[in-house]
């Protein structure tokens, strides 16, 4: 039984998280990334409020955060937990300190192209 104000919520997002971490599973990472962005930057979740206690955009904020709740399972090391509930990369994971791998190599930021340096000299003056 869940201590959750809405249990109707996280049943739901138990429902919906593992069928949309099915469809992305595999896509790369910037595409990812661009789902990501796109889902935080919906209006759904700014209408939180109606999906914790119903309204009138309660289908546009779930379908939002359940999006953000799939991707971020696959993309950050260890999963996602909300309300005590956990999604990773490993289905049927329990919890968050279970052993994760990386789901995205790290790779550094690529090195900016070298820029010309010129010497310019100071001003004479004095120095305060």
């Amino acid at each position: 039984m869940s201590t959750h104000p809405n249990p109707l919520l996280l049943d739901s997002l138990q429902l919906t998280v593992p069928l949309l971490q099915q469809k992305l599973r595999g896509l790369p990472e910037d595409t990812m990334r661009q789902l990501l962005d796109r889902a935080l930057a919906s209006r759904g979740l700014d209408y939180a409020d109606d999906l914790m206690f119903g309204g009138g955009r309660c289908g546009e904020s779930f379908a939002a955060f359940a999006e953000v709740l799939a991707v971020m399972s696959l993309t950050a090391w260890g999963g996602v937990t909300f309300a005590g509930v956990h999604w990773c990369t490993t289905p049927g994971c329990p919890r968050v300190d279970a052993g994760h791998e990386q789901p995205y190599p790290w790779s550094p930021p690529p090195k900016p192209a070298p820029r010309p340096v010129a010497d310019m000299p100071l001003p004479a003056g004095e120095v305060s």
